[in-house]
């Protein structure tokens, strides 16, 4: 059975090849924007963890603390993602790219290099 974040996955990654192949031959409108990218990471970096629904007495506080703890880790993972992706490595941002400072940071780079 196929879920719907497997058919999301499955969609854009074939516009993502489908991109890419317009870089190698292009003709007539590309398959996706900048905006289109810009979109989507924006929409990826604001995901916030859902709150788990509690029944009462079916789940305890520390396992709601987990389940927020999990779905955390999810979003900070594709959030590493995309910055891997993005930048030559957490500790040496661009030469030519001023990063800004992390949130309550200090420094220039995702590593607050």
């Amino acid at each position: 059975m196929e879920t719907v974040a497997t058919t999301y996955r499955s969609y854009v990654l074939g516009l993502l090849d489908q991109d890419m192949a317009f870089d190698d031959h292009a003709a007539g409108d590309p398959p996706l924007l900048l905006a289109d990218y810009r979109r989507a990471l924006v929409a990826v970096l604001a995901l916030d963890p859902s709150p788990l629904l509690l029944v009462e007495g079916t789940v305890t506080p520390v396992e709601a603390a987990a389940f927020i703890a999990g779905q955390r880790a999810g979003l900070d993972a594709a959030v590493i993602a995309i910055g891997d992706g993005m930048a030559p490595g957490p500790a040496r941002p661009r030469a030519t790219t001023a990063l800004p400072a992390p949130p309550g940071g200090h420094g220039g780079g995702p590593a607050g290099a």
